[in-house]
């Protein structure tokens, strides 16, 4: 899957393309947001900015291991490790 991600954003010209980690929207969603708002070339409002100081953003990038044993964690880890290690999660 990130490989065929990575493909197709190879065929987007660098300044058409914004990369938006989960890790950035759930620390600082209105930050993250304004980035995306701007290469857009939306309006930034109050409104905009209130929505989004209203919603949650919490990280639940873990929960995946409170339903997989040990062992299934094992084998998925290993069949992502080079993905895990190119996006900093190794």
């Amino acid at each position: 899957l990130m490989s065929a991600q990575e493909e197709a954003a190879r065929r987007i010209p660098a300044a058409d393309l914004v990369k938006v980690r989960y890790e950035d929207l759930c620390t600082d969603p209105e930050k993250t947001f304004e980035l995306i708002s701007e290469a857009c070339e939306l309006e930034w409002s109050p409104e905009v900015e209130a929505i989004i100081r209203r919603s949650s953003f919490e990280n639940r990038n873990y929960r995946w291991q409170m339903c997989l044993s040990d062992a299934q964690q094992d084998v998925l880890t290993r069949c992502l490790a080079g993905s895990l290690e190119e996006y900093g999660y190794a």
